[in-house]
């Protein structure tokens, strides 16, 4: 069993890493490689607008779910992007059309290849696997990201433009090479593709059965608190269908439906705080991450040191944040909404010296070396706080989206992830813009104003949201100790 769950989990963990690498490459590599050769903070900032792939998979999903089997379209999706970044290796950043063409062609290949894997991540994990899967999936993606980030920026001056691309193309034909080969997902390929054949029984009134050895609809429910954009999955397979109602009542019933499911999310109690919250808890956070390495470009730090300390080493740190915040919430059993609003309090800590950094460089009071280590310690502070964050911030997500009707948790979960991804991009997209017009010292400022306007919003907190992680868990163990004495109480009467 031990071998079994290894196997899984380092092929999640592979496949995580290798969808990590575009995300990296596009927030680590490109913006440094870009402000060194000259580009405008403006149109490094629009570059992450290419990212609108991932926001527009909900209309792909279906296909990828209902059409030929995951390891097919990994197949398919990693030949995409094999070939995209052997396109991109051949073309310099002077091409503006053709480099936004291969990056929004990796994002889309990307976005295919994320609903793929969460797929199979539902199909391959066993009940009792969840929790390491979801640390394969994190730590996995997170690896990947650091790699294409910080590793890639780190060795640009030795392999450049071109080996940076190409070492990525490798790497995509080593993971087609094993999805390929690799025994035990074609077995899962030739039970998806049974699963697919039953499944055209549907029509007929006859249910598909389950081949795969564990209980799909059980995976469904327990993986949208990991990854819950493939709720349509567990909706499938976990309900039966009427097949004996006309198809013009059925659509009908849908339409009617929809409305309503759209309804129960948002009048879900504490959606429209969450919503809120989603929007604005990263604003300053990720304006500041994002600007500071520019800053170093533009004041002759070299790349090589900027994708050490502000990839490498801070990447790894926001790794270990997020297992911290992880751990706190379980050992201690806060309210997320609690713990959440300690943290942002010491968020302004780093943000603050950040500031000093930015405002104090030019002016000749501090020795540039000093001013240098002290911009990289409260980076590194500020991805430790922010990795312990985003753990946290889940976690409300997630206890918010269990009070929705059970039907519609799933897509309440994504369309919250959806937007804490979508609030972060419209800014930062437009920080480098902010900072050709305002100075980097005055959107420093702002980047404090908002994190210090985010204390404020957790005053209008919802009380449903404000839960002891512990509580309930507790109450239960007290309900079967109270059974086991009764039980034990008893036994020993039919003794006397």
């Amino acid at each position: 069993m031990l071998k079994s769950i290894s196997k899984n989990l380092v092929v999640l963990f592979f496949l995580y890493f290798v969808q990590g690498l575009p995300y990296g490459i596009q927030t680590g590599f490109l913006p440094v490689y870009l402000r060194s050769k000259g580009v405008s903070l403006t149109s490094v900032g629009l570059y992450k607008f290419l990212f609108a792939p991932w926001f527009c998979k909900v209309l792909w999903a279906p296909f990828v779910d209902r059409y030929s089997t995951k390891r097919k379209w990994l197949i398919g999706s990693m030949l995409g992007l094999v070939l995209s970044c052997a396109i991109g290796a051949f073309i310099t950043p002077e091409h503006i059309l053709l480099l936004c063409s291969v990056l929004f062609m990796l994002n889309i290949f990307t976005s295919v290849q994320d609903i793929a894997v969460d797929g199979l991540a539902i199909k391959i994990l066993h009940p009792e696997e969840l929790s390491q899967g979801n640390i394969a999936q994190v730590v996995g993606y997170k690896v990947g990201s650091l790699f294409g980030g910080g590793v890639l920026t780190w060795t640009m001056g030795i392999i450049g433009w071109i080996g940076t691309f190409l070492t990525l193309s490798a790497l995509y034909v080593e993971a087609v090479l094993f999805m390929y080969l690799s025994p035990m997902l074609r077995h899962l390929d030739a039970v998806e593709q049974g699963m697919f054949a039953d499944c055209e029984d549907e029509d007929d009134g006859h249910f598909p059965h389950q081949p795969i050895s564990h209980n799909i609809e059980e995976h469904g429910h327990s993986h949208h608190h990991g990854h819950s954009h493939h709720g349509h999955t567990h909706h499938r397979h976990g309900h039966s269908h009427d097949s004996g109602q006309p198809k013009a009542d059925q659509g009908e019933r849908l339409s009617n439906g929809g409305l309503q499911f759209v309804c129960n999310i948002l009048n879900t109690p504490g959606t429209k705080w969450v919503i809120g919250y989603v929007l604005m808890y990263k604003l300053g956070e990720q304006g500041a991450c994002n600007m500071l390495p520019l800053f170093l470009v533009d004041h002759k730090v070299a790349a090589p040191d900027i994708g050490l300390w502000t990839g490498i080493v801070g990447q790894s740190v926001s790794i270990c944040g997020s297992m911290l915040g992880g751990w706190v919430l379980s050992k201690f059993g806060l309210p997320a909404v609690f713990v959440l609003k300690q943290l942002s309090v010491c968020r302004l800590l780093p943000l603050g010296a950040l500031l000093w950094v930015v405002a104090s460089w030019d002016t000749g009071i501090f020795s540039t070396t000093l001013s240098y280590y002290a911009a990289v310690w409260a980076f590194c502070v500020l991805m430790l706080i922010s990795g312990m964050v985003t753990t946290v911030t889940f976690t409300l997500m997630m206890q918010c989206s269990q009070h929705a009707p059970e039907k519609c948790q799933a897509t309440h979960f994504t369309f919250l992830a959806t937007l804490e991804v979508l609030g972060k991009l419209i800014f930062i997209s437009l920080a480098g813009y902010m900072v050709d017009v305002l100075g980097y010292p005055l959107v420093f400022v702002i980047f404090i104003g908002l994190s210090f306007l985010l204390l404020l919003y957790f005053n209008s907190c919802p009380s449903n949201l404000v839960v002891f992680l512990n509580r309930e868990d507790e109450e239960e163990e007290s309900e079967e100790e109270e059974e086991e004495q009764v039980l034990y109480e008893n036994k020993f009467e039919k003794f006397d």
